[in-house]
């Protein structure tokens, strides 16, 4: 099951941020989030992440992916029984052996796994045949694919 919604996080908001704890929450819609919270469908800004991640983990069931896709922001469950992780620990020697552009690179999808290669190199500040070039190793090591169709776009996975 997936949850997606439109528009970024906001305001140079990570993925990574939202698996801190003690991330600042930043509601990309104030009037909403306080009719929210005012109804009592939100307890305090900043909770919902923690509160998904420790429902995963009570019902036996693997972390969900937090990912920018497609133009907004989703969230992918699994069904499958996996115990859940605590963030990074999955990722630990992901990217053991990588030079620092590869990194970087690899970096860059994790957090927009919707971007194509050619904003990859404006982004990064590379040629795009040095991208495309470092995307094939990416891929050869099975650190990423390419899922959906190269003509409309399509999506990373890792």
């Amino acid at each position: 099951m997936q949850v997606w919604s439109p528009g970024f996080l906001p305001y140079n908001v990570t993925v990574d941020d939202l698996f801190d704890p003690e991330h600042t929450s930043k509601p990309r819609n104030k009037l909403i989030a306080q009719v929210f919270y005012d109804i009592g469908l939100i307890e305090r800004y900043g909770s919902g992440i923690d509160r998904i991640l420790e429902a995963c983990q009570d019902a036996g069931l693997s972390q969900p992916v937090l990912e920018n896709f497609s133009g907004g922001f989703r969230i992918r469950f699994s069904s499958s029984e996996q115990p859940l992780k605590e963030h990074g620990a999955s990722n630990e020697g992901l990217n053991e052996g990588l030079n620092e552009g590869l990194k970087s690179l690899f970096t860059a999808i994790k957090e927009n796994s919707g971007i194509q290669a050619k904003d990859l190199a404006e982004n990064l500040h590379r040629p795009i045949k040095t991208v495309e070039r470092q995307i094939k190793v990416l891929i050869d090591k099975g650190l990423i694919e390419r899922r959906g169709s190269k003509k409309t776009g399509g999506y990373w996975i890792r």
